[in-house]
């Protein structure tokens, strides 16, 4: 569910946007202008990709850390082993 909003900033002065009504913690992540001009889309597009590189460094972090717990593990069987 989505509702329409209007932005009164000086940037984008009485500018609308729809974006999921959910709270933060829980909402889908959408969000879109009411006019998509092709200036706004570059945005956007900017936007995404900050995210999805956000997303792939904590991906990584994620990989190091299970890794990190595999190896403890497996030390932890060795020792309990003898």
């Amino acid at each position: 569910m989505t509702r329409c909003f209007t932005l009164r900033t000086p940037l984008n002065p009485e500018r609308r946007f729809y974006r999921c009504l959910k709270p933060k913690i829980e909402n889908c992540g959408f969000w879109r202008w009411e006019d998509s001009s092709p200036r706004n889309s570059f945005i956007e597009i900017n936007l995404l990709k900050s995210k999805l590189e956000v997303a792939m460094l904590k991906m990584e972090n994620l990989r190091e850390s299970f890794n990190a717990v595999k190896i403890e593990r497996d030390n932890l069987k060795k020792k309990w082993r003898i």
